[in-house]
C-alpha cells in the first residue's frame, strides 16, 4: 500500500491537464460559451414570439427587392423618354432577377414566422378549456 494513490481513479494522472491552457482549448471554450449565450438569448427573447425575429429578417430583403423594382420602374420611364440613358438590358435583367429573389426570400421568411407563431401558440395549451366527464357509460370494448 505504499503507492496506492497513483492508481486511484479519482486522482488526476500526471500530465492529464497539460492541454487545459492551450490556445485551442481556450478558443473552443469561448466559442461554445458564446454560442450558448446566443442560444439562451434567442430562446428567452424569441421563444414565444418567433414572428418578431423572422418577420424583421424577412422585411429587410423584401424592402430591398421593392426598392430594386422601383429603380427598374424609374429606369423604364427614363428609357422611354431617351433610350440612351439608364442602365442597359443586361443590368436590367440582373436587377429584375435580384429583386424577385429578394422579394421571394423575404416572403418566405415572413410566412415561416407566421407558421412558427401558429406552432408556438398551438403548443402552449394555456387557453384550452379542459373538458369534464359527467358520466361514464362503459369501457371501450366491453358489452355494457
Amino acid at each position: 500500500m505504499a503507492n496506492s494513490t497513483a492508481s486511484s481513479p479519482c486522482l488526476p494522472q500526471p500530465g492529464a491537464f497539460a492541454s487545459v491552457n492551450s490556445s485551442s482549448t481556450i478558443v473552443r471554450g469561448f466559442t461554445k460559451g458564446f454560442l450558448d449565450l446566443i442560444t439562451v438569448k434567442f430562446l428567452t427573447g424569441f421563444g414565444h414570439r418567433p414572428q418578431h425575429l423572422l418577420g424583421n429578417f424577412g422585411c429587410v430583403p423584401a424592402i430591398l427587392g421593392l426598392f430594386a423594382m422601383a429603380i427598374l420602374a424609374v429606369n423604364l420611364m427614363a428609357r422611354l423618354v431617351d433610350p440612351s440613358i439608364g442602365i442597359g438590358p443586361l443590368a436590367q435583367i440582373m436587377t429584375a432577377v435580384l429583386s424577385v429573389g429578394l422579394l421571394l426570400f423575404g416572403t418566405q421568411l415572413f410566412i415561416a414566422g407566421l407558421i412558427a407563431e401558429l406552432i408556438v401558440d398551438r403548443g402552449s395549451g394555456e387557453d384550452l378549456d379542459p373538458y369534464c366527464i359527467s358520466e361514464r357509460v362503459g369501457e371501450v370494448g366491453s358489452n355494457v
